[in-house]
């Protein structure tokens, strides 16, 4: 079994591996923060996945424009660097149908003259002749809008009537409908409206019986948010139902008709969109949801969350490639050599135990994710999405800061919903506080919401990048380089690096982390012994090459462990650490020495040396 100064050697190398990947992450976050590398990338694979041109227009649409962080720098804005897959699913569908022309044209038209017709003194008759006079000059044009008229006069005549046949054949169309799109968990509804309808057309029903039936029927959906569009229409649909039909039922129960024709006539939507990429896959996602819109958009939504899976493998791996430059230029910068920091663990058990006292500390202050409260880097945007108890527009959000710093402040948060009726809201915040030492948590709520979210602040990423290298540069390790001047050496970074003892080699007494700073002379001589001293300019060819030999594989061995990620180290450092706690051998007490044997002199006999043993005079 491994020896404790073998694990505690091996901690304080794990816990130097883990300090220099979190430099490297933080810089790595900073360049991405600043380049909005994410965004790119997004909006990258977005055009891969449906074309430049339809790429622009999802990125104008109001949802995802105003998603974005509105950037006033040098930077050409690339939009949001994240993008929920319901919202692209909703803004595709918006940006398709505003493409199909003649059905926004239809829209259009029957929407102007049902304001129209609905104006004084308008009856319920009235309307129905005006739409149905538009209805036949719209099957006088292309395919889609003979469709769109033939469906509308078959919606105006299932207005109630006394045998209510109209309604009866429409509830029996949506049957036939629902059971051709094969989707799953509504057998309960179809059998009930199905055995309504036959006993509707078999028998004279009265409109409350009717109603009552119906309103079964569509109770067996439940309340999940998956059947929330069908359960509307169904609703509506009801409500022809509900008599007597007034003026007022028949301009909603229109409108909800023309509003409703876009998800009516998707594949002809799709239809209408330029032959490319975006047409096939669509139909394709069309096709294998039955026609059914809901099943569509989840489609989508998998289409979409398999791209952007693509999209962040491209994006690893060219972020592997950046954060190995950025780990060499790190541990170069801060002379971090992997193999004189092992040597100096071995050889001075009071700095290794420091080490290690200090990577235990760390560890449990810093436990593994775990799932809870969304964390946020304080001064930086957040945006997110919150369920509503019901439909509806909703409040503006109030966001209320917790934190020990009283001097906390918001930014005024912005919120686009979905649309009036829609039971999940997006919106962006920026939150901060004016110290972000300190810590805080930012509640955000909504009116009407189910729950509110809850925002655990962190530390900005230039304070992250201080106190990690501060933790860095403070171990008492041969890291980072100091000046020459004259007999002297400064710091060329901090000055508050304790000073390190002298180079494995020496035999001299090993300074722990608390000790006094040796003397100028003693100190400049372990620091160049472990390399440490930085070659002046004007010498940088004579002095700057034995550097490179003496440190060049340890560099190399500790950039290429910082490219493992913090997260890697982090898991290995608990895990050696669980290890050592559970392997620790107890400490045993000193035994006597009555069990110690003596020698036996030459000519003595056994018994003789242990009488001399127990202080008894020896006898011949």
């Amino acid at each position: 079994m491994f020896g404790s100064g073998i694990l505690d050697t091996v901690i304080g190398l794990i816990f130097v591996f883990l300090l220099v990947s979190l430099f490297v992450t933080i810089i790595n976050e900073l360049i991405a923060s600043v380049l909005k590398s994410r965004a790119k990338w997004l909006r990258r694979g977005i055009e891969r996945l449906i074309g430049a041109k339809w790429m622009k227009d999802v990125y104008d649409h109001p949802l995802i424009k105003g998603s974005g962080l509105k950037d006033k720098g040098w930077f050409l804005d690339p939009g949001p660097s994240y993008i929920p897959s319901r919202s692209f699913a909703n803004v595709l569908m918006s940006v398709v149908q505003q493409n199909a022309s003649e059905l926004a044209k239809c829209q259009e038209e029957l929407r102007n003259i049902l304001d129209q017709a609905a104006g004084v003194g308008a009856t319920v008759d009235s309307l129905v002749t005006q739409l149905s006079a538009q209805a036949a000059t719209l099957a006088q044009g292309s395919n889609a809008q003979k469709k769109v008229a033939a469906d509308l006069v078959r919606h105006l005549d299932a207005r109630p009537n006394p045998d209510m046949r109209g309604w009866l054949d429409e509830v029996n169309a949506r049957v036939d409908e629902l059971r051709r799109s094969g989707r799953q968990g509504l057998t309960p509804l179809l059998d009930g409206l199905n055995k309504l309808v036959v006993d509707g057309r078999n028998a004279t029903l009265a409109i409350d019986v009717l109603r009552q039936r119906f309103d079964a029927a569509v109770t067996t959906l439940g309340t999940s948010p998956d059947v929330q569009v069908l359960k509307d229409q169904l609703v509506a649909m009801g409500k022809r139902l509900q008599g007597p039909y007034t003026v007022g039922d028949a301009y909603t129960d229109i409108r909800w008709f023309i509003d409703g024709l876009s998800a009516r006539y998707v594949r002809e939507m799709i239809e209408a969109v330029p032959d490319g990429q975006l047409k096939k896959s669509l139909l394709t996602l069309y096709q294998d949801a039955g026609n059914d819109i809901e099943k569509f958009k989840e489609n989508i939504e998998v289409w979409f969350n398999n791209g952007m899976d693509r999209v962040n493998g491209w994006y690893k791996r060219r972020v592997q490639w950046v954060s190995l430059a950025v780990a060499m230029v790190t541990v170069v910068a801060m002379n971090v050599d992997a193999i004189l920091v092992f040597r100096h663990l071995q050889t001075y058990s009071g700095v290794r135990e420091g080490i290690v006292a200090q990577a235990t500390q760390f560890a449990q202050k810093n436990p593994a994710p775990t799932p809870g409260p969304l964390t946020v880097a304080n001064g930086e945007s957040f945006s997110g999405k919150v369920t509503l108890k019901t439909p509806g527009k909703p409040q503006p959000p109030r966001v209320a800061i917790t934190t020990s710093n009283p001097k906390a402040t918001t930014v005024t948060p912005e919120s686009v919903p979905l649309n009036q009726d829609s039971r999940e809201i997006e919106y962006r915040v920026d939150v901060h506080t004016v110290d972000d030492g300190l810590p805080a948590t930012a509640t955000i709520d909504f009116g009407g919401a189910a729950d509110p979210v809850t925002l655990t602040l962190v530390p900005s990423l230039l304070r992250q990048m201080d106190t990690v290298e501060d933790k860095l540069m403070n171990l008492a390790l041969p890291i980072g380089w100091v000046r020459a001047a004259g007999t002297d050496a400064e710091k060329a970074g901090d000055s508050k690096k304790p000073a390190a003892p002298v180079k494995p080699t020496s035999s001299a007494k090993p300074a722990a982390s608390s000790a006094k700073p040796a003397a100028s002379s003693e100190k400049l001589a372990a620091e160049k012994a472990n390399g440490q001293v930085l070659p002046r300019w004007g010498s940088l060819k004579e002095d700057g090459l034995p550097l490179l030999a003496q440190h060049g594989l340890g560099w190399l061995l500790t950039a290429l462990a910082a490219t493992l990620g913090a997260p890697f180290w982090f898991d290995l450092l608990n895990r050696i650490i669980s290890i050592r706690a559970a392997g620790k051998p107890p400490e045993e007490e000193p035994k006597p020495p009555k069990t110690v044997s003596v020698p036996v002199e030459p000519g003595q006999s056994k018994r003789e040396a242990d009488w001399i043993r127990q202080g008894e005079p020896r006898t011949r």
